[in-house]
């Protein structure tokens, strides 16, 4: 095999393989260990990034509807 075609197979390879990533990543099960769930004594638990970040798209939605927050209590 000379030179070219190996350039050409490592860039078929390369291209298959960032293929496959970009599948993974929309699929979503390429952040499996970064999800934002910690798991202590088996109880699922959220990093305080995630809650915060959970707490203000709440808090914004309910701003967005009229007297969302008084209808909750």
């Amino acid at each position: 095999m000379d030179l070219p075609e190996q350039i050409k197979s490592l860039e078929r390879l390369y291209d298959n393989q960032n293929s496959q990533i970009r599948t993974l990543r929309k699929s979503g099960l390429g952040s499996v260990g970064h999800s934002g769930v910690r798991w202590i004594c088996g109880v699922p638990f959220v990093t305080d990034d995630c809650a915060k970040a959970l707490t203000s798209v709440f808090v914004m939605d309910c701003n967005r509807l009229e007297n969302a927050m008084a209808r909750m209590y």
